[in-house]
């Protein structure tokens, strides 16, 4: 995550110490906001595959109670 980080950071043009460009502070915007979100969105829609409803829930119970016993 560093690694992508320090990338990012210097596709942007961040440049330490100084007064920073519109492009490195849209940029540094982007990594705090749309960046995060699409990453969010991704894992929502791989998380919709493996719900867990009820029914789901009482077999894995059971089945581990009946694996303890």
């Amino acid at each position: 995550a560093g690694g992508i980080l320090g990338f990012l950071l210097s596709h942007f043009g961040y440049q330490a110490d100084v007064e920073q460009s519109a492009r490195s502070l849209t940029g540094i915007a982007l990594m705090m906001t749309l960046i995060p979100a699409l990453f969010h969105l991704a894992v929502g829609l791989l998380m919709k595959k493996y719900l867990i409803n009820n029914e789901y829930y009482r077999d894995i119970q059971l089945a581990l109670a009946q694996k303890q016993a």
